[in-house]
């Protein structure tokens, strides 16, 4: 369980921080999931401040931050976090994802879009809009699926309804509620390729 806490991400993220790894590989991407963002801006601030008192004597680089290189390559991935969310900021926009943990006990399957929209419910479109999709989007380097979820609401395609399927036709949310899961591998498919059924 202490895995869901961000115990281990913690231990992790700063063993990353202080260690060579960014240095010798600049565009590797590392993200943390299963374990919330709350915890993120207490450690990028106190590894900040580990840095600027032990550079000098210690093997680690005495000229970049390791905040610098928590914004350059590592993400955080929550489910559900108020804190985090609300310290959005110090943590970075750019660096936070969302994320439904389907099919684990830690989701609100079936009910994760209207999940989200409570969420995110008091923070700005765009920024929810690059926490949903666009950073994961850029973080994995996925191409524009061409998919609109039958679901979402006109002109805000991260804002969902209240999470039930809108009509038969969207098939994709009927195939995961009755567990076709040929429909869902398609489906998913079809997300990452951009084609259309």
């Amino acid at each position: 369980m202490t895995t869901l806490m961000g115990t281990t991400s913690m231990m992790a993220c700063a063993d990353l921080l202080f260690s060579p790894v960014f240095h010798k590989h600049p565009n590797l991407k590392v993200a943390f999931s299963e374990g919330g963002i709350g915890w993120i801006p207490y450690l990028i601030e106190r590894a900040d401040y580990v840095w600027r008192k032990h550079k000098y004597y210690q093997n680690i680089h005495p000229t970049v931050q390791p905040s610098d290189l928590f914004r350059r390559n590592i993400s955080g991935c929550f489910i559900e976090d108020d804190f985090g969310v609300k310290s959005r900021y110090e943590t970075g926009v750019d660096n936070i994802t969302w994320e439904c943990d389907y099919p684990h006990s830690d989701s609100f399957w079936p009910k994760s879009r209207a999940r989200a929209e409570e969420v995110f419910a008091d923070v700005p479109d765009d920024e929810v809009h690059k926490m949903v999709e666009l950073n994961t989007r850029r973080i994995y380097n996925f191409p524009e699926a061409g998919y609109t979820a039958h679901t979402a609401d006109a002109g805000n395609p991260w804002r969902p309804n209240n999470g039930e399927p809108a009509d038969a036709s969207d098939t994709w949310l009927q195939g995961q509620q009755h567990g076709d899961t040929a429909e869902i591998k398609k489906s998913l498919g079809d997300l990452f390729t951009g084609s259309k059924a």
